[in-house]
């Protein structure tokens, strides 16, 4: 398995704040008063190279043939960079961490239709979202988590 690495995400709730990091092709996102809105932005190939605004071609090359590929991760070097982010918590957010199985099946539309319509219930907020995974294909393998930020939190 020499050179193979992982994704991470991860997120930490702390005196009013939300720690968001992450590595690789995993994301996470957040639910606030019925807007789904990304928070990270994926290190793979394609994501840097539409970054750079690459030309068509090439993109499309990569999209169909290396797709997969993740320009960092866990367990690949001496060194590791991540990516982090501060964001002000609320009460009633839901974060959404999750693998590229759903992040690149699923679109932010759907992602927010699916959390507006199961966010009192979130085992089931899940399982919709891996339903719709599977639903657009499936192509990938898919993990989900979701949190809410309680309203009972001691956020200032």
């Amino acid at each position: 398995m020499r050179g193979q690495g992982a994704a991470l995400c991860a997120v930490r709730v702390f005196e009013g704040w939300v720690t968001v990091l992450h590595v690789g092709d995993c994301r996470v996102g957040r639910f606030r008063e019925g807007v789904f809105t990304w928070l990270t932005e994926d290190h793979s190939l394609l994501a840097e190279l539409r970054r750079t605004d690459a030309p068509h071609e090439q993109l499309a090359e990569v999209e169909m043939f290396h797709a997969n590929v993740i320009t960092r991760a866990v367990g690949v070097g001496e060194s590791l960079s991540a990516d982090v982010g501060y964001h002000p918590a609320s009460p009633g957010d839901i974060y959404l961490l999750c693998s590229d199985g759903l992040s690149r099946q699923v679109g932010v539309a759907r992602i927010a239709e699916i959390l507006r319509e199961q966010s009192p219930d979130l085992p089931a907020g899940c399982s919709a979202l891996l339903d719709a995974t599977e639903d657009a294909g499936g192509h990938d393998n898919a993990t989900v988590i979701l949190l809410r930020l309680s309203a009972s939190s001691p956020l200032p």
